[in-house]
């Protein structure tokens, strides 16, 4: 066997080893592409729009805003510690008929006081539990755990949703880079070659 035909056969096979490692990158591109899509099918519950997120508010709180496909707004108010956890207000139309206040020992109030609808997001947290406990319908607390496991489901989709951007992001990255280097490779397999 000349020489000649040795180098072109292994050309060849140097080649078709870029072919397949050029296939193996697309895989994960695809499947992470697939994945993406799968997140927003019209079938698919659509996340909220984040507005504001953990903002400072006064009485040592945050402040999360996020606008529903349904186009309420709805605002959670937390504290780290104190007599409330947090508040609730959600704003239909341009309207909030009442807010959630959930205290730290597990009572849940909705009240419909104009007052304590107006002032929810910059009260302090004991104003907010003293005119919830007078002007509050206590609520049972089973109600109210369906609503702040909902709430927690929210957050914890708008989070996966940003981790599962980063990892696309980060895969495609890498295919990219893997695939520049096939490239490369081949380019110079093709200048050895070369008679």
């Amino acid at each position: 066997m000349s020489l000649k035909r040795m180098t072109m056969l292994a050309a060849a096979g140097v080649l078709a080893l870029s072919s397949i490692a050029c296939n193996e990158a697309e895989q994960p591109a695809a499947t992470t592409n697939t994945n993406a899509s799968v997140t927003t099918p019209a079938t698919t519950r659509v996340e909220p729009k984040i507005i504001k997120e953990r903002e400072p508010a006064p009485d040592n709180s945050t402040l999360t805003v996020r606008q529903q496909e349904n186009g309420d707004v709805v605002s959670v108010r937390r504290w780290d510690s104190g007599p409330v956890q947090k508040v609730t207000k959600r704003e239909r139309a341009g309207e909030t008929k009442q807010v959630r206040v959930v205290m730290r020992d597990g009572a849940i109030y909705r009240t419909d006081d104009r007052n304590t609808i107006e002032h929810a997001l910059d009260w302090t947290g004991a104003q907010l539990a003293d005119a919830a406990k007078k002007t509050g319908k206590a609520m049972g607390t089973a109600a109210g755990a369906a609503e702040d496991a909902a709430d927690e489901v929210g957050d914890k989709a708008e989070d996966a949703k940003e981790l599962a951007v980063e990892g696309a992001k980060e895969v495609g990255d890498k295919a990219e880079d893997l695939k520049d280097e096939t490239v490369k490779g081949a380019k110079k397999v093709g200048e050895a070659v070369k008679p």
